[in-house]
């Protein structure tokens, strides 16, 4: 089973639909009829921590079910005011997916304030050690990016994004894990960082 989750298709996503695919993703099932996956981070079991909550939603907005839309309060961000004021440092997302997992794919949708230079880590319990899953200041080629809509923060340009997706396949020898940890190093475009959603497919 392929998963298909590829940029030129998610560049044809309207913004409503954008959330649905947020929900789940398409592959193609036995006799080629369509199946749903839905994401890890879809479920009860999943909660969400960080090292800041910024000044609009908590860090549990990015695996809510079903994703919301809200520019406000349905994205978590670590920036100190409605001017994207960042907060200075390096910060983390942790979550703890209820269950072990196997995971193939990871997709990051960024507001426009995103980053480039993250990392996602994974380990089976907190007594285990972190194994790297993707580096991106090393490895920014493996990720495909794409642009949906257009953002409504006050005095932007009007090419800047609602939304900047990142899908990111993870490294093959991954296994299970049942935590993940993304750790964003620096943003990328001024900014503090802010996340609609993190979502990972098997």
């Amino acid at each position: 089973m392929c998963l298909a989750v590829v940029a030129s298709v998610i560049c044809c996503i309207t913004t409503w639909g954008l959330h649905v695919w947020r929900k789940s993703s398409k592959t193609d099932g036995p006799n080629g009829y369509e199946e749903t996956v839905k994401s890890l981070t879809r479920d009860p079991r999943v909660t969400v921590s960080a090292d800041t909550r910024g000044n609009l939603g908590p860090a549990s907005v990015v695996v809510q079910d079903p994703p919301g839309d809200d520019w406000i309060k349905d994205r978590w961000q670590a920036a100190s005011d409605m001017g994207g004021t960042a907060i200075p440092g390096q910060h983390w997302l942790l979550l703890n997916l209820g269950r072990p997992v196997r995971a193939k794919n990871a997709v990051l949708d960024w507001e426009a304030a995103y980053a480039d230079w993250y990392k996602l880590e994974a380990r089976i319990d907190s007594s285990a050690p972190w194994r790297l899953l993707y580096d991106g200041k090393k490895e920014p080629e493996r990720r495909t990016t794409a642009k949906v809509g257009q953002s409504p923060g006050h005095g932007v340009a009007p090419d800047t994004p609602l939304h900047v997706i990142h899908t990111v396949p993870l490294a093959q020898d991954a296994g299970r894990f049942q935590e993940l940890r993304l750790t964003i190093e620096t943003p990328a475009a001024g900014w503090g960082v802010s996340l609609w959603q993190l979502d990972l497919y098997p």
